[in-house]
């Protein structure tokens, strides 16, 4: 894939956020506007990327961890440029999430959409989220 390892520092946006209950029916207005509320802001984060792992590690990447339990597909892996589709659920069937990725990238800079659709059967609602990233190597990693 050609990323330099070591550190790299992302800043994260989202750029859309929606609830859809399982019934069918909007969540109520004071949780849509509080997942308004989220729309435009970002965050930072700060991974260490290594060599290439067994199969059995979750994927690391600028910004973006993909557990090792969850399967892939529609996986297309380029010098510049990956694209995947996660899927990840839990044992007992309560959570599912799938999760798509579409990234551009040097050695040195890496940027992504993401896009996510989880399903909580506790909570009872879909949460699709969309963000950016935008990743910068900023060095070697902190010996552990």
């Amino acid at each position: 894939m050609g990323l330099k390892l070591g550190r790299w520092d992302t800043t994260s946006e989202i750029v859309a956020i929606e609830m859809i209950a399982e019934d069918g029916k909007s969540p109520p207005a004071d949780v849509q506007a509080k997942i308004r509320e989220k729309i435009g802001t970002s965050f930072k984060s700060v991974d260490c990327v290594g060599p290439k792992a067994s199969r059995a590690a979750d994927l690391k990447l600028p910004g973006i961890t993909i557990s090792a339990s969850c399967s892939f597909a529609d996986v297309e892996v380029g010098k510049a440029h990956l694209q995947l589709t996660a899927s990840c659920r839990s044992s007992d069937g309560g959570f599912k999430a799938e999760t798509r990725i579409r990234t551009t990238h040097t050695d040195v800079a890496f940027a992504a959409d993401v896009d996510t659709s989880a399903f909580s059967a506790g909570a009872g609602y879909t949460t699709k989220i969309s963000m950016k990233t935008s990743s910068v190597y900023s060095g070697t990693c902190p010996k552990s």
